[in-house]
Formats: C-alpha cells, sequence, structure tokens
C-alpha cells in the first residue's frame, strides 16, 4: 500500500484481531453502512439520489481498495440474496431482478468509485484535502457514467424496454450533479480533517516520547 498507513489501519491496528477475522469485521461495517445509506434518498426521477455515493467515497478512503471493494461486493450480495438493502427497495423488489433496472449501473459503480478513491488514499492523497477532493470528484464522476450508460442503454424498464436512450440518461443524471458536488465536499473536508488529527497526534506522542528523560536506574 505504497508504505502509506490508511486511516483504518490507525483506528482499528491489524493486530488487534487476526487479520482474516478483522477483514471480514470490517466489510460488515462496510456493508452495513451503505445498507443504511440507501434508505436516506431525496427521489429525483427514475433514479433515487441517496447518501451512498458519500458511504462509498469515504468508505474508499478510509478502507483503502480491497476492504472497500469487498465491502460493496457483500452489500450487492446481502441485496441479490433478498435482502431490501438496496435504494427504494422491497421484500418483494430485492433480489437480482433489481441489478437489471435502472439503478443497476450504479451499484457497479460503487465498487469503481470505491477501488478509485481507495487506490489514492493508499498513495497518500488523503493527507492533502485539494489532492483526496480531486480523487473523489473523479471517482463520482466515474459512478455516475457508469450508472449513466446502464440507464441509457442496459436497464430493463417495466414497460419491457431496455434503456431510456442518452438524451433521457442524461436529463436523470444532470440533477444528481449539484449533490454529487455537495457529497464530494463533505467526504474530502471529513475525511482529511479526521486524518489530520490523528497524524497531529501520533506526532506528539513521539514529540513527548523523545523529550522525556529517561527514568534512572534504581539506587542498589
Amino acid at each position: 500500500m505504497y508504505g502509506h498507513r490508511l486511516l483504518v489501519d490507525i483506528l482499528w491496528p491489524p493486530r488487534h484481531l487476526r487479520r482474516e477475522r478483522r477483514f471480514v469485521a470490517l466489510a460488515l461495517i462496510g456493508a452495513a453502512t451503505l445498507a443504511a445509506s440507501a434508505k436516506i434518498t431525496l427521489p429525483l426521477g427514475a433514479v433515487p439520489m441517496s447518501l451512498q455515493s458519500l458511504a462509498v467515497l469515504m468508505l474508499g478512503a478510509v478502507y483503502g481498495v480491497r476492504l472497500s471493494v469487498a465491502s460493496v461486493a457483500l452489500y450487492v450480495i446481502v441485496g441479490v440474496a433478498g435482502l431490501p438493502v438496496f435504494a427504494n427497495a422491497t421484500l418483494a423488489t430485492a433480489g437480482p431482478q433489481y441489478l437489471l433496472g435502472p439503478t443497476g449501473g450504479f451499484l457497479a459503480g460503487f465498487a469503481l468509485a470505491a477501488a478509485s478513491v481507495g487506490r489514492f488514499a493508499e498513495r497518500g492523497w488523503d493527507r492533502s484535502l485539494p489532492k483526496l477532493g480531486a480523487a473523489m470528484l473523479i471517482a463520482h464522476l466515474a459512478l455516475l457514467a457508469a450508472g449513466g450508460v446502464w440507464l441509457a442503454f442496459g436497464a430493463h424498464l417495466p414497460n419491457g424496454g431496455t434503456g431510456v436512450g442518452i438524451e433521457r440518461a442524461l436529463a436523470v443524471l444532470a440533477p444528481l450533479l449539484l449533490g454529487a458536488a455537495v457529497k464530494v465536499a463533505i467526504a474530502a473536508v471529513a475525511v482529511h480533517a479526521v486524518r489530520m488529527r490523528l497524524d497531529r497526534s501520533a506526532q506528539k506522542a513521539r514529540s513527548y516520547r523523545v523529550n522525556t528523560p529517561a527514568a534512572p536506574p534504581p539506587v542498589p
């Protein structure tokens, strides 16, 4: 991971639990976060705008590539299994058929965005607010592009058709751009603030250890 410690490794160091168990536990937390964020939505036409992309960006920055993508994959698996964890999904609409609907491409975009932000975070971009913001913006645009392509050409529609066409897909995506910019700003500022706070705390701890004189040897 390019010699850079991710936030997750600072907040929950690997030594506190066996590596495999820790990975599974963190992936479960990530998937649960995505499921919870899916239920906070703003209805905007064919594609509801939820806080999921905000959660995806933050997971990528905190978890890195492997853990964030594993979280997205686990979330999708749970939804395909029939639990109503997707945005606007119910027990009747959850399942494999949800992936074929208008939002299926966005689910694929989640993994793409998480991996993208995670890769930049592993390179240390979470220590620079402009770099982290740029990484998250690129990732969010890739997410929207994946969702838009599927919506335009592959989505299975209630009327039996496939895809809404480029023009209508762009019309659906346009209202999401402002929300995307806001979520990128919130995610970047929040993650960077936590990163800087932890770095300052670690620096103070190191400085204290260096400046604290060693205890004198015991008198025989």
